[in-house]
């Protein structure tokens, strides 16, 4: 790629000269890997893509669990016509093709996305052509679009030459060049185009007094070739909207064709009442289309009073149609001065794009028309506290046999407002509730009547002298939910996360996404998770909670007295709230106003959701601590495959004491239950009952070296009768830490855990409780060392081993560097 600029800057006289250029090369790249045969058939497609197509079916002599394999079938088509279409299968046997599907558009192909993703990429099947026309009726083939390597340059010569003090005139004009294919020698007769544009401005003082009137005009013209290509696009992002070349959405597309657009416009301008304009611009694209628009706007201030606005009127012709498009936009604002600065406002904007043809009164399909009017009142924006009312309506209309019919009507109100206190409140929010009703014939996919509420509240809140701090934030509203896809690619050993678990399930060697677990250690990680969003959506409600408190009652005694307030002085919260819930549009009631949050409710499409509580009695004391932690944490998420649902709660009690200077010492106990709930696959389905109890002792001689040891006795069940699984774990381990400098550490582990499990240990509750390690006796030891190079560059040795059950000893071991910028 490559660009240049030169200029020339004078007094009153500017010029400049621009290139670009950027082009991918012919020859096979990193990025571009082409074979003979592809080479040819792209030389052969020229400029269109439809032609640059090959065969997406790789054969394999090798089954790979991780792929997805299709047979081919042979079979007689409803048009008598035979066919040899490719079937998913998992058969070693006859499933030899690999294919590699492409979206060509509805009716393009002769497949489809199966409904569910039953395997770990997604499954293709065949749609048989239509019984009557035979055609198509799929999206997808298996072939692969091929991307030429392309040219692209612009050239643009330019300028600028100041007329007096007020005005200027600027001229540009461009050059595009455009090889859509390299590697071809057809189509090249569209390559190049040119464009230009001139404008001139000029202002005008209509008052010798410096505060008066002012007259501003600009004319401009600009030419476009149909084949000028620009690098990125400089027009208007409704441009196409606003000459009614696209839809109401703004989604459309034009042929290529001589563009010439003109502009003329003259503007009253003056300091203290506003400024009023108007201008006419007409626009040509070959024969096929002109339209001519009008724009008259305004922006007036006299006194309290505020006038701002525009209209804008088009009218154009193109083939077998003439177009109307009114765009009307009123704002009104009375300020009352005598009440506070308080403020009335009426806001009123509308669309009619009428699409008839020539000497018809008769709506052609692709109109448009919508009024919508809002009043309110807010109040001025430098209080300590603001607010705004509001109330709007919206009517849309679409063309029923040749005239208008009401569609779409909403009502919304809404509420805004914030509060401040100094530095100890702060409250701010929204609330916004829209009525919507809609006529399903004419608007397809909505509901034909729709409650929404939209809101946010944000809280800040300190008092007592820092006896309390909370910060709260609630969010809800609507929106839609992506059922997501997985895919797990196989890398090399310890770059994954996850671990393929074929024996725990069918034991089939092909992969499902419900297989993959969690690598208890990383050197068996050897699949990776990517994620993709389906096509599938779900209409949702949602709402969001985050509250975190925090409570120190030591704040309202400086020096408590009372036997009362020296136990209450000792005592501190901490509370953390925080769920993000989504479910079904349509349902009864509203997330928003659950109290109750139950996962395994059908109605939730989406639920991420923890709660965790501590109290602690002496907190940061430096002889004693005891801390009560209530923890329960939930999420479930939609999927191609049905919804997976994990939860986790627990509850500890722990106590550290300090009982000499180099000694410490944690007693903790623990209970809580673990679940997973898969919705098609039962296998998956565990509820564990855990009971732990922990002790650990430690010893800090010396500030440079550390010693740990501590015993662990759990206890896990299945509550689940369809898996009973009862299992026992001790473990006995000690941790030392040296680091006799500064930029340099040492830190030496060694564990030892017996397991005693009664049950099917090959089953994901197992897999579950034995978090890797096996039945019996099971070693872990493990070393790292740590160095700080320089204030850039970190080194880490890393050496792992494990010797689990009666397998053999596992060493793994790694060196990292790790750079700063």
């Amino acid at each position: 790629m490559y660009a240049l600029h030169s200029g020339y800057a004078g007094k009153q006289f500017k010029a400049y000269f621009n290139a670009y250029s950027r082009q991918d090369s012919r020859t096979p790249t990193a990025n571009l890997e082409l074979s003979l045969a592809d080479r040819e058939i792209l030389s052969a497609a020229g400029d269109d893509p439809e032609k640059a197509l090959i065969s997406g079916l790789q054969l394999s002599q090798a089954f790979t669990p991780s792929r997805v394999f299709y047979a081919f079938r042979d079979t007689l088509g409803p048009c008598g016509r035979q066919d040899s279409i490719l079937v998913y299968s998992t058969n070693p046997e006859d499933a030899r093709a690999i294919a590699r599907f492409t979206f060509l558009g509805q009716g393009k192909g002769n497949y489809r996305l199966a409904p569910q993703q039953t395997a770990n990429e997604r499954i293709f099947e065949w749609v048989g052509p239509d019984p009557l026309t035979c055609l198509p009726q799929g999206e997808y083939e298996p072939v692969v679009r091929l991307a030429p390597p392309q040219q692209q340059q612009l050239f643009t010569l330019g300028q600028e030459w100041t007329l007096g003090r007020q005005g200027s005139w600027v001229t540009e004009v461009a050059l595009s060049h455009l090889d859509r294919n390299r590697l071809s020698p057809l189509g090249h007769t569209n390559d190049w185009g040119w464009a230009a544009l001139t404008r001139f401005q000029k202002r005008f003082r209509l008052s010798d007094r410096p505060a008066g009137w002012l007259l501003s005009s600009n004319l401009s013209m600009e030419i476009l070739h149909p084949d000028f290509q620009p690098i990125n696009p400089y027009r208007n992002p409704e441009f196409l909207r606003d000459w009614s070349l696209a839809d109401f959405l703004g989604q459309g597309t034009t042929v290529p064709a001589r563009e010439f657009l003109a502009r003329g416009e003259a503007r009253l301008e003056h300091p203290q009442l506003g400024q009023t304009g108007y201008a006419f611009q007409s626009f040509l694209r070959g024969d096929i289309y002109r339209g001519e628009q009008h724009r008259l706007d305004w922006s007036l201030r006299p006194k309290t009073w505020e006038f701002l606005g525009n209209v804008r009127l088009l009218d154009a012709q193109k083939e077998g149609e003439t177009n109307r498009f009114l765009r009307p936009n009123l704002e009104i604002r009375k300020a009352f001065p005598r009440i506070g600065g308080w403020t009335v406002f009426l806001l009123a904007e509308g669309e009619q794009n009428a699409r008839k043809q020539p000497a018809s009164d008769s709506l052609l399909q692709g109109s448009f028309a919508f009024w919508n009017t809002q009043a309110g009142w807010e109040s001025p924006k430098d209080k300590t506290w603001a607010m705004q009312v509001q109330a709007s309506q919206r009517q849309d209309w679409l063309p029923q046999h040749g005239v208008w019919k009401a569609a779409i009507r909403s009502r919304d109100y809404s509420l805004t407002g914030q509060w401040q206190r100094q530095q100890k409140a702060r409250i701010s929010g929204n609330l916004r509730f829209r009525n919507l009703r809609a006529d399903t014939l004419l608007a397809t996919g909505l509901d034909p009547q729709r409650n929404t509420l939209l809101g946010r509240l944000d809280a800040n809140l300190n008092g007592g002298k820092g006896f309390f701090r909370s910060n709260t934030v609630y969010e809800l509203g609507s929106g839609q939910e992506p059922r997501l896809e997985f895919t797990y690619i196989k890398v090399a050993p310890g770059e994954g996360a996850y671990i393929w678990q074929d024996s725990l399930y069918n034991n089939d060697g092909v992969i499902q996404p419900y297989e993959m677990e969690i690598a208890p250690f990383q050197d068996l990680a050897d699949y990776i998770r990517i994620a993709t969003v389906s096509a599938q959506f779900i209409r949702t409600d949602y709402s969001q909670l985050n509250q975190n408190l925090q409570i120190e009652p030591r704040a309202l005694w400086k020096s408590p007295a009372k036997p009362v307030s020296k136990i209450l002085s000792k005592l501190s919260g901490q509370f953390s709230w925080r769920i993000q819930q989504k479910n079904q549009a349509g349902g009864k009631g509203f997330p928003g106003f659950r109290l109750a949050y139950d996962p395994s409710d059908t109605a939730i499409v989406a639920l991420n959701a923890g709660i965790r509580q501590s109290i602690a009695l002496n907190r940061a004391h430096p002889k004693w601590e005891l801390q009560w932690t209530r923890q329960h944490t939930f999420s479930k998420q939609a999927q191609t495959t049905g919804f997976e649902l994990r939860e986790l709660q627990d509850q500890t009690l722990q106590l550290r004491w300090n009982w000499a200077k180099q000694w410490t010492l944690r007693l903790q106990g623990s209970e809580g239950t673990k679940l997973s709930d898969s919705e098609f696959f039962n296998l998956r389905d565990y509820e564990l009952r855990f009971y732990r109890l922990e002790a650990q002792a430690s010893w800090l001689p010396v500030q440079t070296y550390r010693a740990q040891a501590s015993f662990r006795y759990q206890q896990d069940e299945n509550l689940l009768p369809v898996e009973p699984l009862r299992a026992i774990s001790k473990e006995f381990s000690t941790e030392h830490t040296y680091n006799p400098k500064g930029n340099t550490s040492y830190r030496l582990r060694l564990s030892y855990t017996s397991i005693d499990l009664t049950g099917n240990k090959r089953s994901p509750a197992a897999f579950a409780i034995l978090n890797g390690l096996q039945t019996g006796a099971n070693w872990l030891w493990s070393l790292n060392a740590d160095r700080q190079l320089n204030r850039s560059l970190q080194l880490r040795l890393t050496y792992d081993g494990r010797k689990t059950g009666t397998n053999a000893v596992v060493h793994t071991g790694s060196v990292q560097v790790t750079a700063v910028f």
